[in-house]
């Protein structure tokens, strides 16, 4: 005998197959952009290898005097209700963001420290509203210095930056990256986060961001779900 389905149970079980279906689109437009291998079941894609090797003296990725790096074309398809927390820009930094194709969101507004400004924007949002393809941009006096990571970063992907970075004296700021082995699970990276500090110099061409030194790691596993506040780095159907 076939089990009968309410309709409130085919609404929830579309819902779920909705979501799992943009998630998986969103993790494979992403890894086509980036040309990275990562997938939902692959956390340890390709564009984290720059976080393999020390830290000190390796290739800058960031040029003085370029404009902000423009943003890969990824059709959205998230939810109306992720699409809503996009914003427009407020300030001549978020403008250049924006005029580069990345998309603003009000979960990240822009952190400020003296004359240095740091802007997080999204490519697209997977089907759960966590965001795909983010970056951190910073600026100085309103001219841009660089990104904190070469490539766009994921939800639950190896290298994806745990919380928007802390601005420091001095021109410095501090990322924390999540690292995954190849066989950790979604939920859990067994690695230790690497924690990476920067500083911004002054050259002829204009302000340049550069890797300075490891900082102080520390773990801060991010929350599954969505609850109103900032997606933190993950991808889950709960």
């Amino acid at each position: 005998m076939a089990m009968k389905t309410g309709r409130t149970g085919q609404v929830k079980l579309a819902a779920i197959v909705i979501g799992l279906v943009s998630c998986l689109a969103g993790w494979t437009a992403m890894a086509s952009a980036q040309g990275t291998s990562g997938t939902p079941g692959t956390p340890g894609a390709q564009g984290a290898t720059w976080l393999n090797g020390p830290v000190i003296g390796m290739p800058n990725w960031n040029t003085a005097g370029a404009p902000v790096t423009p943003a890969p074309l990824v059709p959205s398809l998230a939810p109306e209700v992720c699409v809503a927390r996009e914003r427009p820009s407020a300030t001549p930094e978020e403008r250049q963001v924006a005029g580069g194709g990345w998309r603003l969101v009000d979960y990240w507004q822009t952190q400020r420290l003296g004359d240095v400004a740091v802007v997080m924007a999204v490519i697209a949002h997977d089907g759960m509203c966590r965001p795909l393809g983010y970056n951190a941009f910073v600026f100085t006096d309103g001219r841009f210095a660089g990104t904190v990571s070469p490539a766009p970063m994921s939800s639950r992907g190896d290298g994806a930056l745990i919380r928007p970075p802390a601005l420091l004296p001095g021109g410095r700021l501090e990322g924390s990256f999540v690292r995954y082995a190849p066989s950790d699970p979604l939920c859990c990276p067994s690695r230790p986060a690497v924690s990476v500090v920067y500083r911004v110099e002054q050259t002829e061409a204009g302000p340049l961001l550069l890797v300075e030194r490891p900082g102080v790691s520390g773990m801060a596993l991010p929350r599954t779900g969505w609850g109103g506040s900032a997606p933190e780095p993950v991808c889950a159907l709960n």
